[in-house]
């Protein structure tokens, strides 16, 4: 229970400041609605990274051990990792390099019409 407060005062910051960036959505600044969308794509972009790492990694860990052989009750689990089509890991792929490709050019466009420059 007390790693549970622990948890949640350390977050307390994080929420205040989400908070006031939406209490009043007319007065944010064109620059932090910009910001907070290029924080939403990449907080995307990580759980995309995360999901192909961590399907790659099973499908290491069912290649070198004999997950089946030891545990039989995970067996359907380790058939749908293999037996997966490999069209949706290059669709993910695909989906991330572009999705980073868009930010990088949206932030040179920002760059170069910036009047601030």
């Amino acid at each position: 229970m007390a790693n549970k407060n622990k948890i949640v005062y350390a977050l307390l910051p994080f929420t205040f400041s989400i908070d006031n960036l939406f209490s009043s959505v007319n007065t944010v600044s064109a620059i932090n609605r910009i910001l907070l969308g290029v924080v939403t794509i990449t907080l995307i972009l990580l759980y995309s990274i995360i999901n192909i790492v961590a399907y790659f990694a099973c499908l290491y860990i069912i290649k070198h051990t004999e997950l089946e052989n030891k545990y039989p009750k995970l067996k359907p689990v380790i058939n749908y990792y293999q037996n997966t089509s490999i069209t949706f890991l290059i669709i993910e792929i695909i989906f991330v390099v572009s999705t980073l490709l868009l930010v990088i050019g949206l932030c040179l466009h920002f760059i170069y019409t910036s009047n601030d420059i």
